[in-house]
């Protein structure tokens, strides 16, 4: 793989960046949310999540680009914690295209989305993972991160 090389997201970039998260975020439904979901509302979900981050105070997104095409981007903001008020960092989303996985592309993201958060006053950062993106959640616990309270889910009929 040729020198990859990580920076802030551009405008430009945006359609790239939906595009994807809209594809990982339909690959982390469980089959109960497949049977009530459509393709095209969860691109919609996505978009509207991915702008409501990027408006937050420290929002933002950063790509990591090879011989310049997108390899993979890491989405993030600040917020305060909910019981504590302190700041705290959120990544929203991280993804990386299967051609350029374990290769250190992932890793590089977090690291730089976490350094952005902490120059902006983030105490620590959180991610929520779905348990069956086991790659992710190696990625995470590797990097420091641990469980630290966990979403049970019952579906209904």
């Amino acid at each position: 793989m040729a020198v990859v090389r990580l920076r802030p997201g551009l405008a430009g970039d945006l359609g790239w960046v939906l595009q994807q998260a809209a594809r990982g975020a339909w690959e982390q439904l469980t089959p109960w949310e497949r049977r009530a979901a459509e393709f095209p509302t969860i691109a919609r979900r996505v978009e509207a999540m991915a702008r409501m981050a990027l408006a937050q105070p420290g929002g933002g997104f950063l790509v990591a680009e090879s011989g310049g095409q997108p390899l993979g981007y890491a989405l993030y903001y600040l917020q305060p914690n909910p019981f504590t008020g302190t700041p705290e960092g959120v990544l929203a989303d991280l993804h990386v295209v299967e051609g350029a996985r374990r290769r250190g592309v992932a890793g590089a993201l977090l690291r730089s989305a976490e350094e952005h958060l902490r120059g902006q006053g983030a105490l620590g950062c959180a991610a929520v993972v779905a348990l069956h993106q086991q790659p992710a959640l190696r990625l995470l616990t590797g990097a420091g991160y641990w469980p630290e309270r966990a979403l049970v889910t019952r579906p209904f009929g």
